[in-house]
């Protein structure tokens, strides 16, 4: 049973090792190709339902009046919400700015800003015979209630071409299409082609957080950034897509009836960014198309609650299975944010209060632990007598561990326990918008980063080599073992010393929330041994 042990011990060790090294180890980082990539050095191939025509021609195609140099350009066109300053451009009625008022920078002093500079989102081209790129025509404006309307005129007066920006939420912003022209429109192009701009500091994962998200004929596909070294192309039933980076995100929705079946992914500025093709179903030449955008950070529930289309899983919360539990875990955190207004201090809370709801399951597990070792003479004394008979040997000692209430497994059962919550707690604390920049105390001023000193994951080993020494058996039990049991005993304190140096390196590059979490729910457990070997020491005296 003690070799068991050691197996399963050396098969769960290599089991953290390996999701360590797939989910939160950087496989590679960016290839210098990507870094240098541009919109202008990209090649891109057309989309399928283009025609095969690279002419580029005047708005002349559609209109008999060319408004190109009879408008004057206004690049500082402004709308604001509560969270949103918002910068249009009426040279292709195009977004050139987004700044999130209520969220600072990696400086905390400057607020954020996502388009990068000198770039623009929302530009059209439209395939009619031939291409329209709306983007190199300047419009005529005017402001209307929380939204500003872009038009092209003909000669006659009559509206050609209409692009119409409204806020409708703190976060939200609609964009109306409208064309009225002589020529059919069979489809058109939406560019958010510019990237999204850094915001924090600590980009060393920017290859597996900044993706595009999108949910395509009912499924999510995400394309990370380290995937988007060459062109990536999609198509289906497209209900919505968008870019986002680490903790914020670019989302478009057309509404229900509109076909977006087309979106080509691309890396821009070592960011990703994409192109949305609009199929005209009747290839009409009048028709009016309407879009919802959310900007902001990525937070799952208020997504959630806001469209109800599944756009939520723009935020990044963890695997589909413990989704759920992620939710639960942050819905708690934030419960002791509010009577606990510091994030550290809420985790070590947090930690508490999940050692109160597993200590039923822990304690019996050690009592499992240490019940084993104080047994091991009888199991000693039947593999003697029975050493002849496995068979029998392995049926006396199953019934001595019955009577005795104890699991040779019992030990590994806290780990066990404690790998659902690791790996539900890491996306609750790298990605939710709550963890962004909250500080704790002395050098940890943001939780969701890595602990640039290594000081916490050095607690963290030491704390887990503490923890296991507690579980080592003394030396009177020692040499109450046969030969093959202390050699058992060796190798597992060859693994006492070798985990926590590997839990060190696999921690020293994880959220510091999350290396405080585990560190205190060793020392919980420090306790907790410590009380009940001492327990069992007082009863074994009497």
């Amino acid at each position: 049973m003690d070799n068991k042990r050691l197996i399963y011990a050396v098969v769960l060790m290599l089991l953290i090792y390996y999701l360590a090294q797939t989910f939160f180890w950087p496989k590679n980082k960016l290839p210098e190709q990507l870094q240098q990539q541009s919109i202008q050095t990209t090649e891109t191939k057309p989309a399928p339902v283009l025609p095969d025509s690279t002419a580029t021609v005047a708005l002349t195609a559609i209109t008999p009046t060319d408004t190109t140099n009879s408008v004057e350009v206004n690049d500082a066109i402004i709308l604001i919400s509560d969270n949103l300053k918002l910068r249009f451009s009426n040279r292709g009625a195009v977004l050139t700015g987004i700044e999130l008022t209520n969220f600072t920078s990696h400086d905390k002093t400057s607020t954020v800003q996502l388009i990068p500079e000198n770039e623009q989102i929302l530009g059209i081209e439209m395939i009619t015979s031939v291409r329209v790129d709306l983007s190199k025509h300047v419009f005529e404006y005017s402001l209307t209630e929380n939204g500003i309307r872009f038009y092209v005129p003909d000669e006659s007066g009559n509206i050609v071409v209409e692009k119409i920006f409204t806020l409708t939420d703190s976060n939200n912003l609609n964009m109306k299409f409208s064309v009225n022209s002589n020529e059919a429109v069979n489809s058109y192009t939406i560019a958010l082609a510019s990237g999204i701009r850094d915001t924090e500091i600590y980009t060393k994962y920017k290859s597996r957080d900044y993706k595009i998200v999108a949910q395509i004929d009912n499924k999510i596909e995400r394309l990370s950034l380290s995937k988007l070294e060459e062109t990536r192309e999609l198509g289906g039933n497209i209900a919505w897509a968008g870019i986002r980076s680490k903790y914020f995100g670019i989302g478009i929705i057309p509404e229900q009836r509109l076909r977006m079946n087309h979106l080509k992914g691309l890396a821009v500025n070592t960011s990703p960014a994409m192109y949305l093709t609009i199929v005209n179903p009747t290839s009409g030449s009048t028709f009016t198309d309407e879009f919802n955008m959310y900007i902001g950070a990525l937070d799952y529930k208020r997504l959630g609650d806001f469209y109800g289309n599944g756009i939520e899983n723009m935020a990044e919360m963890g695997a589909k299975w413990l989704r759920y539990i992620s939710i639960a875990f942050l819905w708690l955190l934030q419960m002791l944010f509010k009577v606990l207004p510091n994030y550290g201090v809420s985790l070590i809370a947090f930690a508490l209060v999940l050692k109160i709801v597993l200590y039923p399951l822990a304690h019996k597990s050690m009592e499992s632990s240490t019940r084993m070792q104080q047994i091991q003479p009888f199991v000693k004394s039947i593999q003697k007598k029975y050493k002849k008979d496995p068979r029998k040997m392995n049926e006396e000692i199953q019934k001595l561990y019955k009577e005795h209430g104890v699991s040779p497994l019992g030990g590994c059962l806290p780990l066990l326990l404690q790998m659902p919550i690791f790996f539900a707690l890491y996306p609750v604390l790298r990605y939710s918008i709550e963890l962004r920049q909250a500080n704790f105390m002395f050098w940890i001023q943001d939780l969701s980063e890595p602990d640039q000193y290594w000081v916490l994951p050095i607690l963290m080993g030491i704390s887990m080599f503490v923890q296991q020494m507690l579980m080592t058996p003394s030396k009177a039990d020692l040499e109450k073992l046969d030969e093959k049991q202390r050699a058992m005993q060796t190798n597992q304190r060859m693994m006492m010393y070798i985990m926590p140096v590997m839990m060190f390196f696999i921690f020293r590059n994880m959220p510091s929330g999350l290396v405080l979490y585990w560190m205190i729910f060793n020392v919980l457990s420090i306790f907790q041994q410590y009380w009940i070997k001492k327990k069992f020491k007082t009863e074994k005296t009497k």
